[in-house]
């Protein structure tokens, strides 16, 4: 709370002593803000199911993890739930799936299994891999905050020439007897805006999309690179399937948890793959028909023994996340200097137009 009083008071100030210049600073701020609270939530999730796993697996009591989420951080309310629940005695699944808990596919599958059954042992992901994919993401965040930030004061700037300086300069412009070329210029600023405005709003889109992950039906169509938002969730499921693999628990089993705890799209690939099953196909087809693996890899998946299936879905999640962050990289290494270019080819017919103008009225004077 402190930090967010904090945060509001500097843009207050900012925008009161530099104006404009202080309201641009002050949106540069508020995406940086927006983009830490969000990493810092994932991250607060995911150490809370990492936590629920371990506890799980060294037979720790399940309620004294979810009291000690409860007292702070954003999954506080629904951790009391969860915590109140247990006492009254509903299982740990059940009572996470009702409190409404982010449950990963393998904390859920832990949850539900039995106390008496062999728990699979937490898969962790090094230090150096995720330092670098949060690297990486941060270092593409702050090259759309910038470009997002430019298109702004474009935009604003456009604006209020359009609204201010444009009718005075017509005027001294006929006041001088020069032939005006406010056609053009008036076009022209038409122009950076509408382009400005286009690639300020596409660059925070595909912010929003494929960084922050807000409507991942969006990355679905086969035709869209694999991004790292859409690879995660893969990658956590094929993880999944691999456990339950390991130990032996049955596939369809593994897709009623999947179905319960997720929704949207991922929901359909759950339900998409408990039809599949129900029509008699191998597990290697069913995950293939939900569309967790391509041809290829279905082909290293048949045939093969439980132990080698679960060591293919983990090599291929891997592979998944590693393309992903390569398919992030070129992406923005083709659209971030072509959406500068575009922005600057928009600017140019104004920024001639409007200094050719102005030198002839200065001439005249």
């Amino acid at each position: 709370m402190l930090s967010k009083v904090v945060l509001l008071i500097a843009a207050l100030l900012l925008c009161y002593l530099f104006s404009f210049v202080g309201l641009l600073i002050s949106f540069f701020f508020a995406l940086f803000y927006a983009h830490f609270v969000a990493a810092k939530r994932r991250n607060y999730i995911k150490n809370f199911n990492s936590a629920l796993r371990t506890t799980i697996q060294i037979n720790g009591q399940i309620q004294d993890t979810a009291v000690a989420f409860s007292k702070s951080g954003p999954l506080r309310t629904k951790c009391t739930a969860f915590a109140r629940r247990l006492t009254a005695g509903e299982e740990p699944f059940s009572a996470a799936w009702l409190s409404r808990l982010p449950l990963e596919i393998e904390t859920a599958m832990a949850l539900s299994l039995p106390e008496t059954a062999v728990q699979p042992d937490p898969k962790r992901v090094t230090t150096r891999q995720t330092t670098h994919r949060q690297n990486n993401n941060l270092s593409v965040a702050s090259q759309l905050f910038y470009l997002i930030l430019v298109c702004f004061a474009a935009f604003a700037a456009s604006t209020f020439f359009e609204t201010f300086l444009a009718p005075v300069l017509d005027s001294l412009l006929e006041e001088s007897a020069i032939q005006t070329r406010g056609s053009t210029r008036d076009w022209a600023a038409h122009y950076l805006a509408f382009v400005a405005l286009a690639i300020g709003f596409g660059s925070m889109c595909f912010y929003l999309v494929a960084i922050l992950g807000l409507l991942p039906a969006l990355l679905a169509p086969s035709w869209i690179p694999l991004l790292p938002v859409k690879a995660a969730r893969k990658s956590a499921i094929l993880a999944g399937v691999a456990t339950s693999l390991e130990h032996n628990v049955p596939l369809d089993e593994f897709c009623t948890i999947g179905a319960k705890i997720h929704s949207g799209i991922t929901r359909r690939q759950f339900k998409k793959a408990l039809r599949a099953i129900n029509s008699g196909y191998t597990d290697a087809n069913v995950i293939y028909h939900a569309g967790w693996i391509s041809t290829a890899d279905k082909a290293w998946l048949e045939d093969a023994p439980s132990a080698r299936q679960a060591e293919i879905l983990r090599n291929i999640s891997n592979q998944d996340i590693r393309h992903a962050d390569a398919n992030l990289n070129w992406v923005m290494a083709i659209g971030y200097p072509a959406a500068i270019l575009c922005l600057a080819s928009a600017a140019a017919p104004f920024a001639t137009a409007f200094f050719t103008e102005l030198t002839d009225l200065i001439t005249q004077l």
